[in-house]
């Protein structure tokens, strides 16, 4: 008959039966660090995909503020000639007045 009931034993006292336990629990263990394994390389997953979709869409959002920086420097642009424009004819119009 074999006694399990003490589970820490010294290596020179370990029966069988304390070998079998120590070698089930060690299969326990095993199977927890899988576990944890597992879970760890689904949370850097997760993490990684999570940070590239954010790379992504924030790369995105500033392509789209450049682009819109773009259209407002070419209107910038713009202005300065339709001034000339406008004084141009401001000008005309006050000679056709004038005569």
């Amino acid at each position: 008959v074999c006694e399990c009931s003490v589970f820490i034993c010294r290596a020179a006292d370990m029966s069988a039966c304390d070998a079998l336990k120590l070698f089930v629990t060690g299969v326990d263990d095993l199977n927890d660090i899988i576990v944890a394994v597992i879970s760890l390389i689904g949370s850097a997953c997760g993490t990684f995909g999570g940070i590239v979709t954010s790379a992504k869409l924030t790369n995105y959002r500033i392509a789209q503020l450049e682009k819109k920086v773009d259209r407002h420097n070419s209107f910038a642009e713009r202005i300065p000639v339709l001034e000339e424009r406008i004084e141009a004819l401001r000008r005309r119009v006050d000679e056709f007045e004038q005569r």
